[in-house]
């Protein structure tokens, strides 16, 4: 109590409510840790369920889904088509205009829930890499699986032109938001780098050019934040307000 009758916290009582402020942030900070935790585990797990699922498809019909060459053979032809440039037989899915057959293929097969692919709207001549392809537009719950573990996101499945410029040739899984434009991908950001990194981490190497676990920055967000430091830099940005933006697309192996 002030001489003027007027009352003010003592020291004894701001050290308790500093304590108590403590609390409720390390509480808070605790709670976002596990739900990133949990959301990790559900892509993982996602991840090595469709995996799973690839490689029953090889072990029964020989052949990668999407790639293989005869699937008229198993189950007649979809009313849109397999898609002009689908089912080569080269062991190698890409993602442009084979990706959405492997789903439908996937499906077919029971691996994986039915998904009809509509190669007549989703798909259709756009730019690509090396000027103009047949490919089709990414569109997570229309022609590909849509994420748990990331409302929104789609997974992606084909052949993933990684660590930029080194063009490491592997099918991969790639978790990303459809653009809804003419990028064949759905490619949009998931993850921050930190949280890519604790994720890549725990299941690979902890670097995001090299391994079973990818991450770079999206084809539809290139720019600033970036994924990872440079595009000849093997790491993720783990400093600065860049570090907990999300930024990052993900790939995932599909070899082992």
């Amino acid at each position: 109590m002030s001489k003027g009758g007027k009352s003010g916290f003592t020291l004894v009582e701001l050290a308790v409510v500093l304590v108590i402020i403590g609390l409720v942030i390390g509480g808070i900070m605790a709670a976002n840790e596990l739900m990133i935790a949990a959301k990790n585990r559900k892509i993982i797990r996602e991840a090595e369920g469709y995996k799973q699922a690839v490689l029953g498809f090889v072990s029964k019909y020989n052949g990668l889904p999407g790639d293989m060459p005869n699937p008229a053979r198993y189950w007649g032809t979809p009313a849109s088509g397999w898609g002009i440039m689908c089912c080569k037989g080269d062991r190698t899915i890409v993602w442009t205009h084979e990706g959405p057959e492997a789903w439908m293929m996937l499906g077919m097969a029971g691996l994986v829930p039915p998904m009809n692919i509509d190669n007549t709207s989703n798909c259709g001549f756009l730019w690509g890499d090396g000027g103009i392809l047949f490919g089709c537009r990414g569109a997570p719950g229309v022609n590909m699986p849509v994420s748990v573990a990331v409302p929104g996101a789609g997974w992606t499945i084909g052949v993933a032109m990684t660590a930029y410029q080194t063009k490491t040739r592997t099918n991969m899984l790639m978790l990303g938001f459809g653009t809804g434009g003419a990028n064949t991908l759905a490619d949009g950001p998931v993850l921050s780098p930190m949280n890519s990194y604790y994720l890549d981490s725990k299941v690979d190497d902890g670097t995001p050019h090299t391994g079973l676990f990818r991450a770079r920055r999206s084809y539809v967000a290139s720019g600033t934040p970036s994924c990872d430091t440079d595009r000849n830099t093997n790491a993720y940005v783990l400093s600065g307000t860049d570090a907990n933006i999300t930024s990052c697309t993900i790939d995932l192996s599909l070899t082992n």
